[in-house]
């Protein structure tokens, strides 16, 4: 194996071991964001949920309200 495929291998290691030692940082801040965007919710009527209707639609996201209904525009 050449020093160059070393290098980029050690290079690629040291990224995957920041990044699984970030993960449940990441993991927090990503739950505390969607926590506190749920609390303080949103005024605009024309807000689209991130997450799709809990009843399990398959409509691709945006295309439907929360309760199944288009949307008007």
């Amino acid at each position: 194996m050449s020093a160059h495929n070393r290098n980029r291998d050690r290079r690629r290691g040291r990224f995957e071991t920041a990044i699984r030692i970030a993960e449940p940082f990441l993991n927090l801040f990503l739950f505390a964001g969607d926590r506190i965007g749920r609390v303080l919710g949103s005024d605009d009527p024309e807000d689209i949920p991130a997450r799709m209707a809990p009843e399990g639609e398959s409509a691709p996201r945006g295309l439907r309200s929360f309760h199944g209904q288009r949307q008007s525009r």
